[in-house]
Order: structure tokens, then C-alpha cells, then sequence
């Protein structure tokens, strides 16, 4: 191959014919193509990671992991509160009444044989760590006379926690329960001799 820096004139020497006349040496540039490759066609899929159809994947994949991470979350509260409501049974049937007070509906009762007055008897109660008696039904009321009737060896009258010492006809349990069950018997309550409260 020559180049353009090899143009110019030159002679030719023969062994048998000797020196030809100077000849003007013309350098043409021919232009080769390289044999190259042909470039890329564009693939019919797009490359992974793009597209919409890998949208859709993403976000389904994305909404079915919340799916998955909330019902985990809701199993496990779920777990635990059984699990809480399980102890707490545990606790409460662990957690008997003291000697000489008896369990009635997850509360403890006792019968104090002293006399005293409404308030005396509430007073007494409190340093006991309860209150004079609440009763919430008909089931509840029998078990507490019949704690009062062993107790005493036969049917005494006792104090319960009812009151109306703040304002005519507006009863309470001194602690804390709804009046909602009564039981009056006839002629009740009359506030005996204006002794009662």
C-alpha cells in the first residue's frame, strides 16, 4: 500500500534496459471499507426492569407484601391478646380470696359479725381493703345470704352498700357499681327509725 507522502517522481532502472525517463508516481486514495458488524437491532422485549408490564409486577408485588406484613400484624395482636386474656384468668383464679373471705363472680365477700352503724360498718370495710356488699343480681344477692346465714349461724340482718345518704331516691353502691338490680322488700326502703343512714 503507498501513501500520499510517497507521491512524487521517480525513475525505474532496468538490469537489461536500462534508466527509464522520470515518471510522475500518483498515489490515489482508494477507500476500503472495513467489514464491520452490522449495527444492533432493537429486541422485541424490552430489557428487564422496564416496560409496564414490570410496573404492574412492582406494584402487585408491593400490595400483596402489605397484604402479607398486615395480616402478620393482625395475627400477632390477635395472639397476644388471647394470650393477655389467658393470663389474666390465670391471675384472677390465681389470685383467691384471703382466708376467711369468699369468692363470689371475681369479687370476695366477708361477713363481720360486729354491729355497728351504716357508716362505721363502710368505714371498716375500707380498712379491709373493700366495701360494704354490692349486689348486681338475683344469683348474687342468695350466695351473699347465704355467706351471711353460715357465717352467723342462722339468717341476721347485715349492712350492704346501697345508700341514699347524699339525696332522697338517687341510690348508690358505696363502690363504685351501678344501682341497676333491687330487691325491696315490702315496705322498703323505709330508713328504720331514721337509723338507717
Amino acid at each position: 500500500m503507498t501513501i500520499k507522502a510517497e507521491e512524487g517522481f521517480y525513475k525505474c532502472v532496468h538490469p537489461s534496459k536500462r534508466e527509464s525517463p522520470k515518471s510522475w508516481l500518483a498515489v490515489k486514495a482508494r477507500v476500503v471499507q472495513a467489514e464491520t458488524s452490522p449495527p444492533p437491532r432493537p429486541s422485541a422485549s424490552p430489557p428487564p426492569g422496564t416496560g409496564p408490564g414490570f410496573i404492574w409486577k412492582r406494584v402487585i408485588c408491593g400490595l400483596l407484601l402489605f397484604i402479607l406484613y398486615n395480616f402478620i400484624l393482625i395475627l400477632c395482636i390477635y395472639t397476644y391478646r388471647k394470650w393477655a386474656r389467658e393470663q389474666v384468668d390465670l391471675l384472677q383464679r390465681s389470685d383467691a380470696c384471703p382466708s376467711g373471705w369468699t369468692p363470689i363472680n371475681s369479687r370476695c365477700f366477708q361477713y363481720v359479725q360486729k354491729p355497728m352503724t351504716w357508716a362505721r360498718a363502710e368505714r371498716n370495710c375500707l380498712s379491709m381493703g373493700g366495701n360494704l356488699a354490692s349486689v348486681q343480681d338475683m344469683n348474687e344477692y342468695r350466695q351473699i345470704q347465704a355467706i351471711i346465714a353460715t357465717a352467723s349461724y342462722g339468717a341476721k340482718t347485715a349492712w350492704i352498700g346501697g345508700s341514699n345518704a347524699q339525696e332522697d331516691n338517687i341510690w348508690l353502691w358505696s363502690d363504685g357499681n351501678r344501682f341497676i338490680y333491687t330487691d325491696w322488700c315490702s315496705g322498703q326502703p323505709d330508713n328504720h327509725g331514721g337509723n338507717q343512714h
